[in-house]
Formats: C-alpha cells, structure tokens, sequence
C-alpha cells in the first residue's frame, strides 16, 4: 500500500495519514509538494512509526540542511527502506554527517539519490563512509 501526495498538501495532513497507516504503508510519495525545512521536521515525527516503509520520495522540494537534519533523526528507524529519493532538493554538505548516520543504518537500501543537490567534495566524503557499508546498494545518484 501506498500514498502519492501532490499539490502541495499540508504536511500536518499527511503526517497524520501517515500516522494511521503505520502498520501497513510500504510506499510514501511526497515529491514536487514544496516541502520546506519546517516541513520536514513535522514529517520526520511521523515516519518514526513507518517500520514497514520501502520508498521514500521526498524529491523536487524545499528541503535544506535543517530538514535534511530533522528527516536523518527519522530515517534510522526505517532499515527496511529499499529507496530514498532525496533528489532536486537545496541540501548542502552541513547535513552531511547527520545524513550518513542516518544512511548507515538503512542496511536494506538498493537506490539512494542526491542528486541535484548542493552536495560537494566534503559531503560525498562524509557520505562514503556510510555507504560502504550498505551492501545491497545497487545504484547511487549524486
């Protein structure tokens, strides 16, 4: 089961969905909804519960470092995601070490995209030594 958010939806909406459909949401689309950092950081309470979610996309938004942040809190508790679409954000390398906590404990992560991102040399640094140890990963954007 899925959710495909567009059209810019408030977010408290969604998290509060997202909140009923704990047990059995797989999939959660909010890419193209003008999520800004606030945004993010009401999402992110809502996922901790999502512990059987596969695919996150939270690409084409608003989202910054302070989201970027508050969304790496929620994401450790998600290690049965398979995709994270993070793309054609304005995430930055200052989110990078919160972000490659985050991505070390998704073990079950096959597709990871940042790309269209404002993430340089230091970041993809930080970021690698997550990565490393995601073994099922089968494709990476940058």
């Amino acid at each position: 089961k899925g959710v495909l958010v567009q059209h810019e939806v408030g977010v408290e909406v969604v998290a509060a969905l997202v909140g009923r459909s704990s047990e059995t949401l797989t999939s959660l689309d909010l890419s193209n909804n003008c999520i800004r950092d606030n945004d993010a950081t009401t999402l992110s309470r809502a996922l901790g519960g999502l512990s059987g979610l596969l695919l996150l996309d939270l690409s084409t938004n608003n989202i910054r470092d302070d989201g970027a942040v508050a969304l790496s809190g929620a994401l450790g508790g998600l290690s049965g995601l398979q995709l994270l679409d993070l793309s054609n954000n304005m995430i930055r390398d200052d989110c990078a070490e919160a972000l490659s906590r985050a991505l070390g404990a998704l073990f079950g992560l096959q597709h990871l995209d940042l790309s269209n991102n404002s993430i340089g040399d230091y970041g993809v640094d930080v970021l690698s030594g997550a990565l490393g140890g995601l073994s099922g990963l089968q494709k990476l954007d940058l």
